[in-house]
C-alpha cells in the first residue's frame, strides 16, 4: 500500500491510498496555551472514564489536531487494533467547527447503523478506542477537530 506524506502546514498531510486522506499536527504539552488545553481536556478526560467505568492512566500520546478539507475522509478503522496489545482505552473527538460551516465529514459508528455523531461546535464525542468508525467525505468547507486518547492497562 503506497502512502503520501509531505510537509504541510505546521503539519502533515496523510493520504494513504484513498483509505485516509487528513492534515494533522500534534498539539505539544509545552507552553501556557497548550498547558491550559491539556488541563481542560484532561477535566473532561476524567469524567469521562469514570462514567465508562474504564482504567485509566493519562495521555501517552500528545493531543491531534485534524484538519479535512474537500474530499478529505478517514475509512472505516479502530483506534485500538484487536490484538489486545493496545493501551488506548477512550477516544475523544471534540468538534472545532461550526457545523453550518462544512457539509459531510461525518463521524460515524459501526455497527449500529452508521449512526452520525453531534456536530455542533464544541461537543466532544467520547466512545471507546475498539469501536469501529470512520470520517466520511468532506464535501464542502472544512472541518476541524481535537482528538485525545486516554491510555490505560489492556482490557482483559
Amino acid at each position: 500500500m503506497g502512502t503520501d506524506c509531505r510537509q504541510q502546514t505546521g503539519g502533515m498531510y496523510f493520504n494513504v491510498e484513498g483509505y485516509r486522506s487528513v492534515a494533522s499536527q500534534w498539539i505539544m504539552p509545552e507552553g501556557d496555551e497548550a498547558a491550559w488545553l491539556y488541563r481542560r481536556v484532561g477535566e473532561f478526560a476524567v469524567r469521562a472514564a469514570r462514567w465508562y467505568q474504564f482504567e485509566v492512566t493519562g495521555f501517552f500520546e500528545p493531543l491531534m489536531f485534524l484538519r479535512y478539507g474537500a474530499s478529505d475522509h478517514f475509512d472505516w478503522h479502530l483506534d485500538c487494533g484487536p490484538d489486545g496489545t493496545c493501551t488506548r482505552k477512550l477516544s475523544i473527538s471534540i468538534q472545532l467547527t461550526p457545523e453550518d460551516d462544512y457539509e459531510g465529514g461525518d463521524l460515524e459508528f459501526f455497527p449500529q447503523g452508521g449512526s452520525l455523531a453531534c456536530r455542533k461546535l464544541g461537543t466532544a464525542i467520547v466512545f471507546p478506542s475498539f469501536y469501529a468508525h470512520r470520517i466520511t467525505p468532506v464535501t464542502r468547507g472544512t472541518r476541524s477537530t481535537l482528538v485525545v486518547w486516554l491510555h490505560g492497562p489492556t482490557f482483559r
